[in-house]
């Protein structure tokens, strides 16, 4: 029970690796709900049928969950890098011009809404994927520490993991 709270935990901070291995997964969960919920016939229905999820109380769970998911992931990997997590709130920038789009499209702020809400997402992207985090510990904790996949470090009195030059002739470092 433990690991799932971890695996949804804001806390903490983890690395790209981690952080782009989530991308990756939860972009396949987004795309497989999808196919299975939403119909892409675009030619042949209306927006209003294309989206009637309604009796699909699945795909709002589902849906919910990876948003979470995102989100607390990108909130732990910008406090990687020593900065607040609710820059995790960018990646969702460009859903803003489908919160109202009759105020947006019948303005002529469409296209600049969509566009500066895609640029604001790939600069969020490209600081999260490929700026590396602080060495050391800051002031979220020590790096991957929020990942749900590490256990806590050893302790530096643990034996399982001999120091290099200690009496059991280990090569390697904790």
């Amino acid at each position: 029970m433990e690991q799932l709270a971890r695996f949804f935990s804001f806390s903490g901070r983890v690395s790209r690796a981690t952080f782009w291995i989530n991308t990756l997964v939860c972009g396949v969960m987004s795309f497989i709900l999808d196919l299975l919920f939403v119909d892409v016939r675009f030619s042949v229905l209306t927006m209003e049928e294309r989206y009637d999820i309604s009796n699909k109380p699945v795909f709002y769970i589902a849906s919910l969950l990876i948003s979470v998911r995102i989100l607390s992931i990108a909130a732990r990997r910008w406090q990687d890098q020593d900065k607040s997590g609710w820059l995790a709130v960018t990646l969702f920038f460009p859903v803003l011009s489908s919160l109202f789009p009759n105020f947006i499209f019948y303005t002529g702020l469409g296209a600049f809404v969509a566009i500066v809400g895609s640029i604001v997402l790939l600069v969020a992207i490209g600081f999260m994927g490929f700026v590396p985090g602080d060495e050391g510990n800051n002031q979220y904790g020590a790096p991957d520490s929020g990942s749900p996949f590490v256990g806590d470090p050893l302790p530096a009195h643990s034996t399982a993991f001999p120091q290099r030059g200690s009496e059991k002739g280990g090569e390697w470092g904790r």
